[in-house]
């Protein structure tokens, strides 16, 4: 004799689809890295444009909505792991909230929008992605301060780590090893290949080789979320942020270490291009990055154009008030720029911001740091990473000050 059937929950919630379209538009914005004051402003909008009551609170991987319905509030948990980067979803994904809060759009049309935002074919091919790479890593060492023996080297090493990236993000298990044995055989990579082509510098060529694989959006995402003061938030990426670092470090100190011990060369300074040299690489890594941070191909020229502010600005910063203050000025020009577009075409600044700050990143003083504390090196290695220390609070304190002085005014 069976058991009864259990009577139906009157209270059970039936989502409406008001209320599914808030529940999966707030994943789509999670899963691509949308800051938590930007989140929980715009999803308490489109509740209210689509006739509910809302609140909601945003983490890195989850949130919850608490929406009024039939005189009640019903709480939500929605968990949303963030993906890889893909600007042009943050771009679709804007264009999905303009659509509802400035041209009325009904229900239906905004999930019919949506779902054909996120449910889209990647528009670059696998193996486009890792001719991208090793592109962007093999430009540059141009502006990077390497020579001709520094670009050929990245070059081979970052279509391998490609390769890596492209096999390992196949299977989720393998993929959150990826910083580490990437940071590996690039570090193990760059030191054989400073041995086949004497006078190459392998820590100039493992920073480069590492410069896609760098959290730059999480980096963003975290400062401007402790910028608003939502500290749980921010605090949790930057964490994140900081182990991703950390497993780079290891990867790197590990590869270097035993191509040392194999015989290879790592103090050994490299030779820079002069002239134009440089800005071929400028003009060559943004279109990399347009792949590799799967862009649009019409935003090609904010793309540049971040790079470009970000690059000159660091120059001239440097000449006015040395290197570390200007890195800062360099990221605060980049921010305001970004920011300003944002304003004026409705981009996210993302689309600029993060780009222009894999050009900043002090790669080749963190690998100097690492390599001489593994050879117990204890002084020079403190003061690389003093000179680390700096850059990166430099680079904190321009996107700060961009965002407080210049704001975005974008609801993404």
């Amino acid at each position: 004799m069976g058991l009864p059937a259990p009577d139906p929950d009157p209270h059970a919630a039936v989502l409406s689809p008001e209320v599914g379209l808030c529940l999966e538009l707030g994943r789509s914005l999670q899963r691509y890295a949308t800051p938590a004051h930007r989140f929980e402003g715009v999803m308490a909008r489109v509740a209210a444009r689509l006739g509910r009551r809302g609140q909601f609170f945003a983490q890195p991987t989850a949130f919850f909505a608490s929406i009024e319905e039939e005189g009640r509030h019903r709480t939500y948990l929605e968990s949303s792991p963030a993906s890889d980067v893909n600007l042009e979803r943050m771009v679709q994904l804007q264009a999905v909230a303009d659509g509802l809060l400035k041209e009325g759009w009904g229900v239906e049309e905004a999930r019919r929008h949506l779902r054909e935002a996120v449910e889209s074919p990647a528009r670059f091919s696998p193996l486009l992605e890792v001719a991208s790479y090793g592109l962007a890593v093999g430009a540059a060492p141009l502006f990077m301060g390497g020579g001709w023996r520094e670009v050929a080297v990245t070059a081979a090493v970052g279509l391998a780590v490609g390769c890596l990236g492209l096999l390992m993000g196949a299977r989720p298990l393998l993929g959150r090893l990826l910083y580490l044995v990437g940071a590996f055989l690039a570090a193990l990579l760059a030191s054989f290949g400073a041995r086949l082509v004497p006078g190459t510098a392998p820590l100039l060529v493992t920073a480069c080789a590492l410069l896609p694989l760098i959290p730059g959006l999480r980096l963003i995402t975290a400062m401007n979320e402790r910028a608003t003061g939502h500290l749980m938030s921010g605090t949790s990426r930057l964490m994140d942020t900081g182990m991703i670092f950390l497993q780079l470090s290891f990867g790197v100190g590990l590869g270097h270490q035993l191509g040392a011990g194999l015989g290879a060369e790592l103090a050994v300074a490299p030779r820079a291009l002069g002239g134009a040299w440089p800005l071929l690489g400028l003009v060559l890594t943004p279109v990399a990055f347009v792949v590799l941070f799967k862009a649009r191909p019409r935003d090609l020229g904010w793309i540049f154009m971040g790079c470009a502010l970000a690059y000159a600005g660091a120059r001239l910063g440097g000449l006015a008030f040395g290197r570390e203050a200007g890195v800062g000025v360099g990221t605060f020009l980049l921010g305001a720029g970004a920011n300003l577009l944002a304003r004026l075409k409705r981009i996210p600044s993302a689309v600029s911001i993060l780009p222009g700050l894999m050009i900043l990143v002090p790669g080749s003083a963190a690998l100097r740091g690492i390599t001489a504390v593994l050879q117990k090196q204890m002084q020079p290695g403190l003061e690389a990473g003093a000179t680390v220390l700096l850059v990166a609070l430099a680079m904190m304190t321009g996107l700060l000050l961009a965002h407080a002085l210049v704001p975005s005014r974008l609801e993404l």
